[in-house]
């Protein structure tokens, strides 16, 4: 087996379908395995380039094949599909797909993240899920009380405090009993809540402190805390494979979409000196943007059928051609 090799995995819970192609992307073994023989199966390809879809457990069998000695590419899956047949899809396939999506190399993989990378990121998409449910129970609060006229304040800490005062005021003892133990259930789900996310954050916010990048990020303007966990779970600790800013944020999905239309576009405003053309602004439609020229001017329409008409009406007048 030579480097040039290529292993290509689709991961499944309980089944895994391999595709090993070599140099010329011929396919030389297919095999359907269990997760468990997954490793056994590489290690009769050494120092192979093993390629997987950026998926659910993906990360874990990418450290697990790198401590192998394999080189492992995490292809996005989007980028993968356009290699499949869309007419029959099943998992062998979908590995072959894999395989060959993994032998062109100007699909960029997804960095293997590390186990402590990850926990980080699952600790803040746990804060976000509570975050979420602290809103919807506020929400049902809001709503069940307003039925009977009672508006309470926006906001978290203003809320504890109003409902406090509700409770010991004669308005809350002429409700009924069924809606003040709702009322009470949900409360207390708040607080609760609060607590949790309470100790998350700060949990968080240690952490970010406690590391290199998340210290430098927080040296940022606008940048506290949570954003500074949040990227760093995302990039890791190699922020350098991102070339510029720009490139960095268009990884983040902050830049808009490239078309066809807009590059030629691009292209002619930079052969012309002008730089490229002007953004609009965020939010608003692109059905409200004029469209880029990208050609010579057009003449405006309905002039070619105007003269044509006009000629024509000169000459039934028996006018002859206009001078």
């Amino acid at each position: 087996m030579t480097e040039s090799k290529i292993v290509a995995f689709d991961l499944a819970k309980r089944i895994v379908q391999a595709c090993v192609i070599d140099g010329t992307g011929a396919v030389i073994a297919e095999e359907r395995m269990g997760p468990e023989r997954v490793l056994s199966f590489t290690a009769r390809h050494p120092h192979a380039t093993v390629a997987l879809e950026a998926c659910g457990g993906a990360h874990h069998w990418g450290r697990a094949l790198e401590r192998q000695g394999h080189r492992v590419l995490l292809l996005p899956p989007q980028r993968v599909k356009s290699y499949g047949d869309p007419a029959c899809k099943d998992d062998r396939r979908d590995a072959r797909a894999i395989a060959e999506a993994a032998s062109r190399s100007y699909l960029r993989p997804v960095p293997v993240k590390s186990e402590g990378q990850q926990a980080l990121q699952s600790l803040d998409r746990v804060a976000a899920l509570l975050a979420r449910q602290r809103t919807q129970t506020v929400n049902a609060l809001h709503g069940h009380l307003s039925e009977f006229g009672i508006t309470l304040p926006k906001g978290p800490h203003l809320l504890k405090r109003r409902f406090t005062e509700l409770e010991a005021s004669p308005r809350w003892r002429e409700l009924p009993e069924e809606l003040r133990a709702a009322m009470g259930e949900l409360f207390a789900a708040f607080l609760a809540l609060e607590d949790r996310l309470s100790a998350i954050k700060a949990r968080l916010a240690k952490g970010a402190k406690q590391s290199k990048l998340g210290r430098l990020l927080l040296e940022i303007p606008g940048i506290g805390p949570m954003t500074a966990v949040s990227l760093e779970a995302a990039i890791g600790d190699d922020p350098g494979r991102f070339a510029s800013g720009r490139q960095f944020a268009a990884w983040l999905g902050l830049t808009p979409r490239v078309s066809q239309r807009r590059a030629q576009a691009v292209g002619a405003h930079h052969q012309a000196g002008l730089g490229a053309p002007a953004q609009p602004a965020r939010g608003l439609r692109a059905s409200h943007v004029a469209p880029v020229p990208t050609g010579p001017p057009r003449r405006p329409t309905g002039v070619l059928g105007a003269a044509f008409a006009r000629a024509q009406a000169v000459e039934r007048r028996g006018g002859g051609a206009r001078q």
